[in-house]
């Protein structure tokens, strides 16, 4: 027996599960039209940050499913703030070893979520942060993209 759960769920999840690593957790993702992240169509989200002391590290968030058949994936965040110096950040997920195993565990409702530090010991100004998300790989489609984010994830009790 299959149980189905809706992704807005699964999200939910995921977030209310990274909220339990302190109050100042602070994140925004969108599911993609068609599970495809096209290169001309960047993400963009809005990031509600609090605390400007607060240390912590910025994340990029991705659920996938079997249609997306890369071992990685690049992504580029631009984050513009009214106070602060426009920020770019480039990560890179390893979702699959060389043999094609994923990194993650498949979910019940066959997708796999990863979360990868884009920057580690980072202070952000508080307010409220816009973030551009593009895919950086040499194909224009990635197929099997189910919905990308961004968070930031404080280090528990350093400022």
């Amino acid at each position: 027996m299959m149980i189905r759960v809706s992704k807005p769920v699964c999200w939910l999840c995921v977030f209310l599960g990274l909220s339990a690593c302190g109050p100042d957790f602070s994140s925004d993702s969108r599911s993609l039209d068609q599970e495809k992240w096209l290169y001309a169509n960047p993400v963009n989200l809005t990031l509600e940050h609090a605390d400007s002391a607060t240390l912590g590290q910025l994340l990029l968030l991705l659920q996938v499913n079997d249609e997306y058949t890369m071992r990685n994936l690049w992504a580029e965040a631009t984050l513009t703030h009214p106070s602060a110096p426009r920020k770019q950040v480039m990560t890179e997920f390893l979702l699959m070893d060389e043999q094609g195993k994923w990194h993650a565990e498949r979910s019940l409702w066959g997708s796999y979520r990863f979360v990868a530090v884009m920057e580690d010991s980072v202070r952000l100004p508080a307010g409220q942060w816009q973030v551009q998300l593009k895919q950086m790989m040499r194909v224009d489609t990635l197929p099997g993209v189910e919905s990308v984010g961004i968070g930031f994830r404080p280090y528990p009790g350093k400022s």
